[in-house]
């Protein structure tokens, strides 16, 4: 920022500064997976919720045992999502450090 005005000063970065990798997508769509996974997570509670109290007025038993089927059935997907995410994100590292290493040498 500029003292005298306070605005942002125009300043291009130059290529080292820059991290410049070539899985800049791949890690795109692993954030896209850790994002479905909290989506999924929190639609999952607010469902179990709602069908708690949706089915309690037939059977007690019931609204628990949908609750907790619904509840293992989002933990899942939860539990999937983040898989993907994490084994995106460790192939990324691995071959940009492998990349990196026959740079060096």
């Amino acid at each position: 920022y500029c003292a005298q005005c306070g605005s942002a000063i125009q300043v291009a970065a130059t290529r080292d500064q820059i991290r410049a990798t070539p899985f800049r997508g791949l890690e795109r769509v692993a954030n896209a997976f850790q994002f479905l996974s909290w989506l999924s997570a929190t639609t999952g509670c607010i469902t179990a919720v709602v069908v708690f109290f949706c089915f309690i007025l037939q059977n007690f038993l019931f609204a628990l045992f949908g609750s907790v089927t619904v509840g293992l059935g989002v933990y899942v997907l939860v539990i999937f999502f983040k898989a993907i995410s994490d084994l995106i994100k460790l192939v990324v590292s691995a071959v940009d450090r492998n990349a990196g290493a026959s740079v060096q040498k």
